[in-house]
């Protein structure tokens, strides 16, 4: 029984030094005290990730555009510094940089697709910048709205004012069976922060997009968005007005 077993050891114990008990005690229970502290530690990991987890309140897909690498040219670094109601102890806005080619491509490409399409399937992507053609690819989703019903009265006022076109594609009612041209985009080309480009790490001008190869930025707002408001607020940061 358990309560001999505990008589039993006891026993061994009563006689020994602190020393020999240390040694008794870590040779004969080692793996109970190992397995002890591995629990303890994905416990404490648990708990502190828990506690420390920023709420991500603005993911942004860039597709095809020049931004290397190593993060020079990051579009939401600069935004974050100036956005309105934001706490970074508490929250984060992340930009996911990538490359797909709609022809297919090598695995790599493929990959990511797949994993672009699947963050638009479960509403994680918020906001897209891609060129027509990527923008094409996934309108098959459903996944954009249209911006005419998106944006506030007054950015649309912006917009216009500032000669910025939408981009329209065609879609198909599923109802009336009836296809309409409807802006699902906004070009950015013109914008004073896409026009503006930035300085790579070798002090080499770059452009976000080489608009006369006619891939040209498209920004769009997904339907599924849980933070459609950042996402629209970010408009207002290309547009200059943050």
């Amino acid at each position: 029984m358990i309560s001999d077993e505990i008589r039993e050891q006891q026993k061994k114990l009563k006689d020994m030094t602190l020393k020999e008990k240390a040694g008794y005690i870590a040779y004969y229970y080692k793996w109970h005290i190992i397995i002890a502290l591995v629990i303890l530690s994905v416990a404490v990991s648990f708990i502190y990730n828990l506690a420390t987890k920023k709420e991500n309140v603005l993911f942004l897909e860039v597709i095809n555009s020049n931004v290397p690498l190593d993060g020079t040219g990051d579009l939401i670094e600069p935004y974050r510094e100036k956005a309105a109601d934001f706490d970074p102890k508490k929250q984060q806005m992340t930009a996911d940089y990538c490359y797909i080619d709609v022809n297919g491509g090598d695995y790599m490409s493929m990959a990511t697709d797949q994993k672009v399409t699947a963050m638009l399937t479960v509403g994680s992507i918020d906001a897209m910048i891609a060129p027509p053609a990527v923008i094409e690819k996934y309108k098959a989703t459903e996944c954009f709205t249209d911006m005419r019903e998106v944006l506030p009265r007054d950015l649309r006022d912006r917009l216009e004012k500032a000669g910025i076109e939408y981009y329209y594609s065609k879609i198909t009612d599923v109802n009336t069976n009836t296809i309409t041209d409807v802006p699902i985009g906004v070009i950015i080309t013109n914008t004073p922060v896409i026009k503006s480009g930035f300085t790579d790490n070798n002090g080499i001008d770059q452009k976000y997009y080489q608009s006369d190869s006619g891939a040209f930025p498209v920004y769009t707002v997904m339907y599924n968005s849980a933070y459609m408001d950042r996402a629209v607020d970010f408009l207002y940061y290309l547009l200059g007005d943050r």
